[in-house]
C-alpha cells in the first residue's frame, strides 16, 4: 500500500496550513478517473491549477497523479505538469472546435529513474455538463497508444 500526504498552503503567505492524508482523499473518489480539475482562476492572470488523478476501478487504489498549471496563450493554452512517476511535461493546445482542445507535448523531461516517455497527446472537450478526456502516450519503446479516457457528467 502506498501512503502519501497532500500539503495545503495559504495562498496569501505560502505558510503550511495542513497536511492531509492522501489515501483518505483518494478513498473518497468513486470514479475510475477524476480526470481534469481546474480551480481557482488567479485574479488578473490567465492561469488555473490542474490536478488529474486516476484510481483502479475495482480496488480504489491510486494509479497516477499529475499536478501543474494551465495557462491561456491567446487562442490556445499551455499545460505545465509534474507526474508522480518522475517526468515533467509541457504541452500546447489548439482548439479543434468550440469547447474542444487537442494538446500535444513539446517537452518531456525525466528524472534518472523515470520510465522513458517520448510523446503525450490529450483531447479535452466540454459540452454543457459533460467533460470528456482522452490521453495517449508513446513510452518505454512503444508507439503512440491510447492510455485512458474519462467522461464526467456534472450532477
Amino acid at each position: 500500500r502506498v501512503s502519501y500526504l497532500i500539503s495545503l498552503f495559504d495562498k496569501e503567505n505560502a505558510e503550511l496550513v495542513a497536511l492531509i492524508d492522501g489515501n483518505r482523499v483518494t478513498g473518497l473518489r468513486t470514479a475510475a478517473t477524476t480526470a481534469v480539475g481546474t480551480s481557482t482562476i488567479v485574479p488578473d492572470k490567465p492561469l488555473a491549477r490542474w490536478l488529474s488523478t486516476t484510481t483502479d476501478a475495482a480496488s480504489g487504489e491510486p494509479r497516477h497523479s499529475e499536478v501543474g498549471f494551465i495557462r491561456s496563450a491567446g487562442d490556445s493554452c499551455e499545460l505545465y505538469l509534474a507526474h508522480v512517476f518522475g517526468i515533467t511535461e509541457v504541452t500546447v493546445a489548439t482548439p479543434t472546435e468550440p469547447g474542444s482542445f487537442h494538446f500535444e507535448s513539446i517537452s518531456l523531461t525525466g528524472s534518472p529513474t523515470a520510465k522513458e516517455v517520448t510523446a503525450v497527446t490529450r483531447r479535452i472537450s466540454v459540452h454543457r455538463d459533460v467533460l470528456e478526456y482522452d490521453l495517449s502516450m508513446a513510452a518505454v519503446g512503444l508507439e503512440m497508444t491510447h492510455h485512458l479516457s474519462a467522461r464526467l457528467v456534472r450532477g
